[in-house]
């Protein structure tokens, strides 16, 4: 009698035990794409999928066409782009985003179940182009993605051509960091378009193309006296149909330089 007693509790036991266990999995789950949906609105490269896919560059068109009028000469209309965003994107600070810091696993049934988990905010959101166009305002992130969207569309719809283009992520000696479009030239050169931090690779006004080694130096340069050198550089290639990436590069200054010099 005591032992059925036993089993009968134990078959409850067993009962609760599974229904816990399978709840605190979905849930698990649950707060696993939650931590994703949060880190796609204020993390790169996360937020490519959210701001860089087809539906977001079709909303940019009318945009697009009116900037490049639909120019044939490439360099012409990538200037122009450069030009539209620092003479109407204001630069402005990010708001504060929260986003789940880290959260703690318990191993259930060779399940790996989240417990509890710990919230922060910071200082970043990842707009998207049609926001920023929209409002007239973002950080160097959303200049870059406005940018590197711009570009892409041009290439795809009007160009006729796509080339390879980049989504540079830089940090400073300082432990800043930021963001820029480098387009590669062929024979190792290169131009990049830094709206945000108004730069562009240009001679005597005009744009132009420079030796990547070149160039990347001048580019340092530039942000010594305020941030420090460049110490550390990322190449994201980002598909703008659905915003899938690839890293074809990362490093220093000089292992940059000598990917753009030899691929």
């Amino acid at each position: 009698s005591e032992y059925h007693a036993l089993q009968s509790d134990y078959n409850f036991l067993s009962y609760d035990y599974d229904k816990v266990s399978g709840y605190l999995t979905d849930l698990s789950s649950d707060v696993q794409n939650f931590k994703d949906l949060l880190d796609s609105y204020c993390r790169i490269p996360e937020a490519f999928q959210h701001v860089l896919n087809n539906e977001e560059l079709e909303k940019i068109a009318s945009t697009v066409s009116s900037v490049t009028q639909d120019s044939k000469d490439f360099w012409y209309a990538f200037e122009k782009i450069y030009k539209y965003i620092t003479n109407n994107i204001e630069y402005v600070h990010d708001i504060e985003f929260p986003y789940i810091r880290m959260y703690q696993n318990l191993m259930i049934d060779k399940n790996e179940v989240i417990t509890s988990f710990t919230t922060n905010t910071i200082t970043n959101y990842i707009q998207s182009p049609e926001y920023t166009l929209e409002y007239k305002q973002g950080d160097c992130d959303d200049q870059a993605v406005l940018a590197y969207a711009i570009i892409k569309y041009y290439e795809r719809n009007i160009y006729g051509t796509e080339y390879r283009l980049y989504i540079a992520y830089i940090e400073f000696s300082d432990g800043s960091s930021h963001l820029a479009v480098f387009q590669p030239v062929k024979e190792g050169q290169l131009c990049i378009l830094d709206p945000a931090g108004h730069y562009l690779t240009s001679r005597r006004g005009y744009i132009t193309q420079n030796v990547a080694s070149f160039e990347l130096q001048k580019y340092s340069d530039k942000w010594s006296s305020t941030t420090g050198e460049i110490t550390y550089i990322e190449l994201y290639d980002v598909d703008v149909v659905d915003g899938s990436y690839t890293v074809d590069a990362s490093g220093t200054l000089d292992e940059i330089a000598e990917f753009l010099e030899t691929s």
